[in-house]
């Protein structure tokens, strides 16, 4: 079983937003450019596991 992760707030959290923001701006505030077409499930996925690294904790800690 694989625990329930909400990445928007995760991300917000880790950046210190006041609220979330949507995936787009997430990609934005890391300086990067959404790749392919948006609201197409796997582009989406693909984008949304580039911010991976930036929303959840480092190992180890």
């Amino acid at each position: 079983h694989v625990p329930h992760i909400n990445l928007k707030q995760r991300f917000a959290k880790a950046r210190h937003l006041q609220r979330p923001t949507g995936l787009n701006g997430a990609l934005q505030l890391a300086g990067m450019h959404f790749c392919g077409q948006q609201h197409r499930a796997l582009e989406d996925a693909r984008n949304t596991a580039r911010l991976l690294p930036l929303s959840l904790p480092a190992a180890g800690t």
